[in-house]
Formats: structure tokens, sequence, C-alpha cells
């Protein structure tokens, strides 16, 4: 009890910063994790072919969103609303005028073809539309939300955010065992607890609106926000173009199959995605100190955690996705151990992208990005028809080991540049680096033989806290 009282006693005396911060990595766990138990459910629930199909038209209204909203409600609105705090009801309204606008204009060029569009995006002129009923739903939640996080108050949008993924999941589970066509109400169900909080936030942001063209906030927004839409867009598209590639060139069911290897290795970006949201403070508050030797050993020590996770998944890949997927997507287990040691260079390469940001030197930060999505894309449409969809990871992993080896490149100049201490430990990472590789290619080899992946998982626990404890 007292672990408990001192628990809410620490709790209650931080910042309210630090308090928005807390409550928006518990939201992103909370989606990640509820994302992931709800797979069983929706595996068993749909074909794998609608599953597959899903999984595109997942992909495809993360693509979209990108390009319609220009994202202009993240950083955008959080530079914007700092300039206009004495009248930020009208900006907001008018920035999401401008979203509107921006929609509409697609929307039309959509009407005018939705057929052509339609074969365009692999999937049906009625899952089209619905893509753009979704992304139209998000608008007021999103900027709703990024208001909120502006004033530190978390409370209402953390009980929203969950209230929207529970009964999301909710009425899908209950609109595919009530309706025909199961695909349709995957979304649908989905799609309807967005509309319901959507109408009212909507009429909530636009009531006070003065006006709904201001030049000078349209302008602002779109030359600030149209620079980094290449560098949001490429990663999005390193991310999920492997699936839309497998679904054209093999088969909806190949695709499915992709998805779900890719959210068990997923399990550990998960991990990551959080442990580099608190990190990054972190380097940023040593690199201001010009505490390098920190960074060096902190930095060590979490990539042999994140590899030891990585190898833990690679291992137990076939148990796992038996358990979450059932028996007849068995064959994806075989994509894991590669999209897994992806996901370690996806740390790798934060680490020294986290520099570049710190000391403002982000204009290759676009341009590594775009040849790594287009490396990726080249290498699918190569492989992908001669070796099949399994080689997508393989891959994946290429194209996120040049990503890493780009930012390393531009992390060494600005070392010099800057004249630091050396940031991270490059034996380390090396060492690290190659041992996973070598556990990936032996695991992926001896697939079929479980001890042997059993006792690479029990031997590389103790290995790694051997190594990282020697080198410390």
């Amino acid at each position: 009890m007292n672990l408990i009282q001192s628990l809410i006693k620490k709790y209650r005396s931080l910042s309210a910063p630090v308090k928005a911060s807390v409550w928006a990595l518990f939201c992103s766990v909370f989606q990640s994790a509820a994302s992931l138990i709800t797979t069983p459910v929706f595996t068993r629930l749909l074909s794998q072919d609608d599953f597959g199909i899903y999984s595109q038209y997942s992909s495809w209204l993360g693509i979209l969103s990108i390009i319609i909203t220009l994202d202009l409600y993240s950083e955008a609105y959080m530079k914007g609303i700092t300039e206009h705090e004495e009248d930020e009801d009208a900006f907001t309204a008018s920035m999401l005028w401008l979203n509107l606008a921006i929609f509409t204009l697609f929307l039309v060029i959509f009407l005018l073809a939705p057929s052509f569009w339609a074969k365009v995006l692999h999937l049906s002129p009625y899952l089209t539309g619905l893509m753009f009923v979704h992304l139209l739903a998000s608008f007021p939640f999103d900027y709703w939300k990024s208001r909120e996080r502006y004033h530190y108050r978390y409370k209402l949008s953390t009980l929203l955010s969950v209230i929207i993924t529970v009964f999301g999941y909710a009425f899908s589970i209950y609109a595919i065992t009530h309706l025909s066509n199961r695909l349709h109400a995957r979304i649908e169900g989905e799609l309807l607890i967005r509309i319901l909080v959507a109408a009212p936030l909507l009429i909530i942001l636009l009531r006070k609106t003065k006006y709904i063209y201001n030049r000078e906030i349209w302008t602002f927004a779109l030359s600030f926000s149209l620079p980094l839409i290449p560098h949001f867009l490429s990663n999005l598209v390193l991310s999920q173009s492997d699936r839309l590639m497998i679904g054209r060139l093999v088969s909806d069911s190949a695709s499915a199959k992709y998805s779900i290897a890719y959210m068990i290795a997923s399990m550990v970006l998960m991990i990551v995605n959080a442990v580099n949201s608190s990190y990054v403070p972190y380097t940023f508050q040593k690199l201001r100190d010009r505490q390098e030797a920190s960074l060096r050993s902190s930095s060590s020590l979490l990539l042999g955690g994140i590899a030891l996770l990585c190898v833990i998944g690679m291992g137990l890949a076939p148990e796992v996705i038996t358990i979450f997927a059932g028996e007849s997507y068995a064959e994806a287990a075989m994509i894991v151990p590669d999209v897994s040691a992806s996901v370690f260079f996806i740390f790798v390469y934060t680490l020294f992208s986290n520099v570049e940001y710190y000391f403002k030197e982000t204009k290759l930060v676009g341009i590594a990005t775009l040849l790594a999505a287009g490396l990726n894309v080249l290498l699918n449409a190569i492989l992908i028809p001669r070796l099949g969809y399994t080689v997508a990871g393989t891959t994946t992993l290429v194209s996120y080991l040049f990503l890493a080896l780009f930012h390393y490149v531009c992390y060494q100049r600005i070392q010099k540049k800057q004249q630091l201490e050396t940031v991270y430990d490059l034996r380390i990472i090396l060492l690290v680096s190659a041992g996973l590789l070598g556990v990936t290619l032996i695991i992926r080899t001896l697939f079929h033989l479980p001890l042997i992946r059993y006792l690479i998982v029990a031997a590389s626990v103790p290995l790694s806290a051997w190594l990282l404890l020697k080198k410390r």
C-alpha cells in the first residue's frame, strides 16, 4: 500500500507537460495493445482475403491521410497556435476549413472517376468511398486533440481516445457477426464510433468561426507543412508498401499473412517507440550539457535490450502466430525474423537522427527516408514476382539497414562539426548488429527445429547481460 501511495504522490508532483506526456504514451500503448489483443478475433472472423484487403485499406488510409490532411493538425497547428493564442478559436477554425477545402478537392477528383481510382488503389469503389468518410470523420478529433495537448489538458482526450478504441473494436465485432458482408462490417463498425465523436466536435470547433478563408493562416500552414510531406509520406510508404505490393503482385491472402507477421514483429516496435519517446528529451538534455558519456552508456544498454526482445520475437514467432491468427497463417512466421531485425535498425537510425534533430540538421532526413522507401519499392517490384511474398521481409530489412547507415554518416558529420565526444559506441552498435543479423540468419535457416530456436532464445538472455555488463 505504501508503494501505491508513493507512486500516487510522485505522479501528483509531476508538472502538467510531463503528465500530458505520460498519458499520451499510455494512449499509444493502449491502442497498440488493443490492436494486438483483437487480432486473434478478426483473423478468425474474417477470411484471409478479407483480412488482406482490410490491411491494404488501412495502409492506403494512412498514405492518403498524409496527402489530404498534410498533417496540418500536428506540427503546423502547434507552431501556429503559439502565435495566435489571443484568437485561437478563429485560428483553429481557419485551419480546419483549410483541411476541409483540400479534402473537398480530392473528393471531387475521386467522384469524377471512382472506378479508375478504385482500380489504382486495388479496392472497390465502395471501400474507397468509405476511406473518404473515415478521413472526414478524423479531422475534428485530430484538431481538438491537438488543441487539448497544447494546453496540457489530457483527461478528456485520453478518455475519448480509449472510448474510440474500445467501442470501435466492439462495434466492428458486433457488425461482423450480424451483417452478411464481413469486410464492410469490419470497417463500418469502426467508422460509426468515429462519426459519433466527430459530429459534435466539428460543431464545437466551428461555432466561433469569424472567417473561413484567411490568407495569412493558410499561407503559413501550407508553407510549413508541404516541405515535410515527402519525409512523412516516404516513412509511411517504407512501412506500408510491402503489403500493398503483395496484394497487387501476389494475392490478398498473401497480404494478410504478411500483415500478421509484421504485426507480431511490431510488438517490439511498440516498445521501441515508447522507449524513444522518453529517450529523446534525455538525449537532448545530455547533448545540451555535453554529457556524451552518459549517452554512450545508456544507448548501449538500450541497444542490447531491444536486440534481445527482437531475438525473443524471432524464436517464438511460429507459436505466437498460431495463437494470434491460427494454423492457416503459420507460414507467415518465416517473415518475422527479418522484420524483427528491421525493428532493431529502426531504433538504431532513430538514435542517430535524434542528434540530427537536436542540432537542427534535418535537411537530409527527408532525402534519407525517400531513398529508403524507393529502395524498398524497387526491391519488392523485382523480387516478389520471382521469389514470392516472403522476400518482402528481407527487402524491409535491407531498406532499414540502408537508412541506419545513411543516418550514421550524417551523425558522424555533425559530431565532427560540433566537436562532440563520441556520442554512441560504434563498437557496441556493430557487435550487437552483427550478432543480431547472425541470429536472424540461423533462425531462418533452422526455423523447422523448435528446440534450436528455444535454445537460442534461452542463451541470448545471459549472453546479452554478460556482454553489456562487461562493457560497463
